[in-house]
């Protein structure tokens, strides 16, 4: 639920240029450290940071698509997971 209201709230910013200066490319190592992080310490709020982080770098993917994590989610065979997840979301509830 976390991951879909941030996406609601961030969606008019993806095309200013202030979501960019907020969320700049290199803070997706940051984030993703912050998740490892937060994993590895067994923390009792990892799923409370795991909820706030993951769609932080999917944001700073987003906005930043011709850095290094944007531009592998944007390769053709990533892509077409993407395209085909939830079919690989179905036959795995079988």
């Amino acid at each position: 639920m976390t991951a879909a209201m941030m996406a609601v709230a961030c969606y008019p910013l993806i095309h200013h240029e202030t979501a960019r200066r907020w969320i700049p490319a290199w803070s997706f190592l940051i984030f993703g450290l912050i998740e490892i992080g937060a994993g590895v310490s067994g923390s009792p709020f990892f799923p409370t940071v795991q909820a706030i982080v993951l769609p932080l770098l999917v944001l700073s993917t987003v906005l930043h698509a011709d850095s290094l994590p944007g531009s592998l989610l944007e390769w053709a065979p990533i892509r077409w997971i993407g395209r085909i997840s939830y079919s690989l979301y179905l036959w795995q509830q079988l």
